[in-house]
């Protein structure tokens, strides 16, 4: 791709597309919004790393305080794997427990501990079995298997759940009351679900308050950033005498002028507007969604296996999608693929 325009992009021999990735769902106002590209370029010429704190981060992190209510404390990262990676060590810290609970198929990001999955996998992914032994596998949604779980092994540090997961809201309310009960940590991972959920998330669309929570992608604009964020106590671990923090841009300038022009500007119009495609359901490849996503190229349609929408999109860019969706799929018919 050569570059983007609010709801479309463009690749390096002209052709248009209407952006159904945006950044991997990071750019909910759409690519180059006028006021995050001013706000990165006044930024720019103040200077792009000035080691020590900065005015922007306290107001980066003061807008995120306000939008999700279970923000007390706050911490700025590069990237989501980063923010899952420092929220498991804190909650392990704060409990003086070592197990992380997760669910089969949900995904943190690519750290050892998040990518646990089962012994020939792990060793596949280069993950040492002395991580593997700090994290259980769960099946999906399934209460049951947490409470046995919990009940059975007393160094359970947290439970994380992945907050765009489809999940019942019967469950994730009733997993905030188990782990409550059980004196365990819940940590959400809210990478893709903050922001987009609803303002604050899971928080806002379940009324669930997490322990703890993981943030990325909506969070820095479209730039490179995340955070963990939650209650004050569970943070106060970040520090000296406790679990190191450094990271050369963590809440860097241009990161967080672009955090915090993000934060006033969104609009709620695509709160919740997050679908995923028919091939991102679809177990596997084969060569029926292959041929059809191909088509959806040709017909001027980003191919995708995840559907993330933003404000930019207009009415005029869902009917050209259907529009387009049909003249793929009977392209797709006329080879008899389907």
């Amino acid at each position: 791709m050569d570059r983007g325009k609010g709801p479309r992009k463009w690749d390096i021999d002209g052709n248009e597309y209407v952006d159904y990735r945006t950044g991997h769902g990071s750019m909910i106002l759409g690519q180059a919004h006028p006021a995050i590209v001013d706000a990165v370029q006044t930024q720019m010429a103040k200077g792009t790393h000035l080691s020590p704190c900065t005015e922007v981060e306290i107001r980066w992190a003061s807008l995120i305080k306000q939008i999700v209510p279970s923000v007390e404390k706050v911490r700025f990262v590069s990237s989501g794997t980063e923010a899952v990676m420092m929220a498991f060590r804190i909650c392990r810290r704060f409990t003086g427990k070592e197990k992380i609970v997760k669910f089969a198929d949900a995904f943190h990001g690519w750290s050892d501990a998040a990518y646990v999955t089962d012994p020939d996998t792990d060793a596949a992914y280069g993950i040492p079995s002395g991580t593997a032994s700090s994290v259980i596998n769960l099946p999906p949604h399934d209460l049951e298997a947490v409470e046995n779980t919990l009940k059975s092994d007393d160094d359970i540090a947290a439970v994380v759940f992945q907050g765009n997961d489809v999940a019942r809201p019967e469950f994730i309310r009733g997993l905030r009351e188990l782990t409550e009960r059980m004196g365990v940590l819940l940590m959400i991972d809210e990478v893709v679900s903050g922001f987009r959920w609803s303002m604050s998330g899971c928080k806002g669309r379940y009324d669930v308050t997490p322990d703890v929570s993981a943030f990325a992608k909506i969070l820095a604009g479209g730039l490179p950033g995340g955070a963990v964020g939650g209650r004050a106590d569970i943070l106060d671990v970040i520090g000296q005498g406790g679990v190191r923090h450094p990271g050369t841009f963590n809440a860097n300038p241009l990161s967080a002028a672009a955090g915090a022009t993000r934060a006033p500007t969104f609009d709620r119009r695509a709160d919740c507007r997050n679908g995923r495609s028919v091939g991102g359901k679809t177990p596997g490849r084969n060569k029926r969604v292959d041929q059809l996503q191909m088509e959806f190229i040709n017909q001027s349609m980003v191919e995708s296996r995840g559907v993330h929408l933003s404000s930019s999109h207009q009415d005029s860019e869902i009917d050209f999608t259907v529009d387009k969706f049909e003249a793929a799929l009977t392209e797709v018919r006329k080879t008899g693929a389907i």
